[in-house]
């Protein structure tokens, strides 16, 4: 995996229900995941080489990073798909 100047190196979101996170992420951003269980979840690199970062179980709050995406300006047809899951608090 190559990093990329000003690209986020590795983040962990702690939520409550791994499969939700997953499907929520999967829907509204296209992230791909390789599965370690029911509690974690490695974020697939966009290039499928290696990981980004994680979606585990944890009641860790507050210290999760913001998960900025340059392209959910542009996601308005992929907000209908959120909508349709409900809604998520990773």
């Amino acid at each position: 995996m190559r990093h990329a100047h000003h690209s986020i190196d590795y983040v962990e979101i702690y939520v409550d229900d791994v499969a939700a996170a997953k499907r929520f992420y999967g829907e509204v951003i296209g992230w791909k995941f390789n599965d370690d269980g029911d509690a974690y979840a490695g974020i697939q690199a966009p290039d499928g080489d290696g990981e980004v970062g994680g979606i585990t179980v944890g009641d860790r709050r507050g210290g999760s990073p913001l998960v900025h995406h340059p392209g959910l300006l542009r996601m308005q047809g992929r907000c209908r798909a959120r909508r349709r899951l409900g809604p998520c608090t990773p």
